[in-house]
């Protein structure tokens, strides 16, 4: 039987990295008791490049109380993920960072608070299951 490769989870690897540099929360679902200035991380989808390199689909939204901070924390956020590239996450090894949506400012559709989103590919290497 050939080897079993699967993709770590992003979300539990970035959760912690992107909370540590950016020193505000970093979340997978938006909490009920908002914060004035959070991040959300969501895996999109993506797919598997080779048979050993998974692409995944990243979303960001940052959310603060003006637009000019929900783009600096957005943008931040952005330079945080390409500086992955060539570096270790998790378990795993991040071989490229891609902008698939640049930073987008924006009002939420539901709060009308501002923010901050985009959408990156991360390439990075499977483990063994």
């Amino acid at each position: 039987m050939a080897e079993v490769l699967i993709s770590d989870d992003i979300e539990a690897a970035l959760v912690p990295y992107l909370r540590d540099q950016l020193g505000v929360p970093v979340v997978t679902r938006v909490p009920h008791e908002r914060p004035a200035e959070f991040v959300r991380i969501s895996r999109l989808g993506g797919n598997r490049r080779i048979m050993i390199q998974d692409q995944a689909m990243v979303g960001v939204w940052a959310w603060a109380d003006t637009l000019e901070r929900a783009s600096i924390l957005g943008r931040h956020a952005e330079g945080l993920l390409f500086a992955l590239e060539g570096l270790r996450l998790g378990q795993s090894f991040v071989y490229s960072v891609v902008s698939i949506v640049g930073p987008t400012m924006t009002a939420d559709p539901d709060t009308d608070s501002p923010m901050c989103l985009f959408n990156a590919q991360i390439t990075w290497r499977l483990l063994p299951a």
